[in-house]
């Protein structure tokens, strides 16, 4: 087997799954989402992914058709004729029942409901890794920025244009910036304006110094300013903004170190309590309801009325449920604090989330046991 023919079998193996992928994707989107997978870094939109995606969807669909549907469906009764029903009866009283309709609408609605929401599920987690992808883009060019910049400046003051001066200064070092020079590079010797493809790459994405950069460097080129000065000048008011930013962050540790310490240990320690108050005061109204009113006695309040009662595990689901949001919106306050916008929001995420259920679960189990100690003859 040559090495070409072993190239082309797993493509001839995943041909069905690239083609459903592509029906999935209308023909007017795919250009609007080819263009989002670039800014991600993705080079080419992965159908036989997308086909793989909407095939497991399908299946665990109708698993659960299958298996919570089916089985609750109601059954179907042929009327008695008093004589054994021949086939096309049997068949014919079964295609007019009123219930066959009903149990496959039922089947049909469940079905298309749950791949709904399997394929909505997917497509929000696929969408927040993109964001969260971009986003970490976005910042690794902006730190990069200066140095890259100062290297253009360097090319220019050698005596390049421009866009030689900004091909030459493409390194490995710079990562996601080489990889979009070398784009726009490609988009300007296949015809297109070298201020064109500026000002395209300034509103790709959503960074105010990429923007305020290359903007001002396209228009500086169409005007036929000095471009080493101005580049010399763009590299210093980054720099004065880097140094400011980090002035920001700094001051700005003491609320990020505040809201960590509210969701990872005070909001389980508050709600650790709240459970097991709960449970003590379930056990006194027992214990008084057991004893009974003492008669020709006037209380104020008789604990025994009271009847406080509560399913435990649906209490544990709502706890978890509000630590959970709480960690969601703390990350986002963080990502705003920290970045000056939402979209770090995933990288807290994963931090918050976890660290504050497992110490939930560590705080419930101390607090538990000092509770038992201490009320264990209610």
């Amino acid at each position: 087997m040559t090495k070409k023919q072993q190239i082309e079998e797993p493509e001839k193996g995943f041909s069905f799954f690239h083609e459903l992928g592509r029906v999935v994707i209308p023909n007017k989107i795919r250009p609007r989402f080819r263009d989002y997978l670039l800014k991600a870094g993705i080079e080419e939109v992965p159908y036989s992914l997308i086909g793989i995606i909407v095939v497991l969807a399908l299946l665990f669909s109708s698993l659960f058709v299958v298996f919570s549907v089916v089985p609750n469906l109601e059954e179907i009764v042929l009327p008695d004729i008093g004589r054994e029903l021949t086939l096309f009866e049997t068949v014919g009283l079964i295609i007019t029942n009123k219930v066959v309709y009903i149990n496959f609408l039922n089947v049909f609605g469940y079905l298309f409901l749950a791949l709904g929401v399997s394929l909505l599920l997917v497509f929000i987690a696929f969408y927040s890794f993109f964001e969260y992808r971009i986003y970490e883009r976005t910042v690794s060019m902006e730190k990069v920025l200066p140095d890259f910049l100062r290297q253009v400046s360097q090319n220019l003051k050698a005596g390049l244009t421009l866009d030689r001066a900004l091909w030459n200064s493409i390194d490995p070092s710079y990562k996601e910036l080489s990889f979009e020079i070398r784009l726009m590079a490609k988009r300007v010797m296949v015809g297109e304006d070298l201020v064109s493809a500026l000002f395209e790459f300034a509103k790709k994405y959503n960074s105010a110094e990429l923007l305020r950069t290359f903007s001002l460097l396209a228009e500086s080129n169409k005007s036929g300013s000095e471009m080493a000065h101005i580049v010399d000048n763009i590299v210093d008011s980054l720099e004065k903004n880097k140094v400011l930013e980090d002035e920001i962050r700094a001051t700005s540790t003491a609320y990020t170190i505040f809201i960590s310490l509210i969701v990872i240990a005070i909001i389980p320690l508050l709600f650790s309590i709240a459970y097991n108050l709960l449970g003590v005061l379930g056990s006194m109204t027992e214990s008084f309801s057991a004893v009974g009113s003492v008669p020709n006695v006037n209380m104020p309040l008789n604990l025994g009325e009271l009847n406080i009662s509560f399913d435990p595990q649906l209490v544990q689901f709502f706890i978890i449920g509000a630590i959970l949001v709480s960690s969601f919106t703390a990350s986002m306050l963080v990502s705003v604090i920290r970045g000056g916008n939402f979209r770090g929001t995933l990288r807290y995420v994963v931090i918050y989330c976890p660290l504050s259920i497992i110490a939930y679960r560590l705080i419930f189990f101390f607090i538990s046991n000092i509770f038992s100690s201490l009320f264990s003859a209610i």
